[in-house]
């Protein structure tokens, strides 16, 4: 900033300099207006997006979780599992087992049955919902069976429960 007798002092030339360098500065500072209107318009725009996005991702996140738990559905989980009873014939071991609450489990009735990483728990998912309603409404008639489980290599009782994903079984 030029002061009062400074610019006394200069000459034309060099005043009219000085002025076009303030008119260059203006212009400068014109342009950056802009652009910086230009970038908050599109950091808004980001913003929306992001939000939109965030909520679709919520959503997706709700109905993975819906799916999840939909699929188990056909499925019940069981323990505690003994060691001493081999993965091959987790299969019949636990058929035999569920066949003492009075509902026969035939081993073609079950798609798949695993150990979970508790290796006390075992999952079955049948082939048909009625059958895995069938089993679990009866799963009470167990608890008089301590005798016949053992024989079967299972501990005193079997607990047999609802299939939960791992984000329900946090709620």
């Amino acid at each position: 900033m030029l002061t009062r007798n400074q610019l006394k002092n200069m000459s034309k030339d060099e005043v009219i300099e000085e002025f076009m360098k303030l008119a260059e500065i203006n212009i400068s500072l014109e342009n950056l207006d802009k652009r910086f209107d230009k970038l908050e318009s599109e950091l808004a725009v980001s913003r929306t997006c992001s939000n939109l996005l965030n909520k679709r991702v919520i959503q997706l996140e709700r109905d993975q979780l819906q799916t999840s738990q939909y699929l188990r559905k056909d499925s019940i989980e069981l323990n505690p599992i003994p060691e001493e009873i081999e993965d091959g014939e987790l299969e019949t071991a636990i058929c035999k087992a569920l066949s003492l609450s009075g509902v026969q489990v035939d081993p073609t009735e079950i798609i798949a049955t695993h150990r979970l990483r508790q290796r006390d728990r075992a999952i079955v998912k049948f082939c048909n919902r009625k059958k895995r309603n069938e089993v679990y409404n009866k799963r009470k008639d167990l608890q008089h069976k301590s005798q016949e489980l053992k024989e079967l290599m299972f501990k005193d009782k079997l607990y047999i429960s609802e299939s939960i994903s791992a984000e329900n079984s946090h709620l």
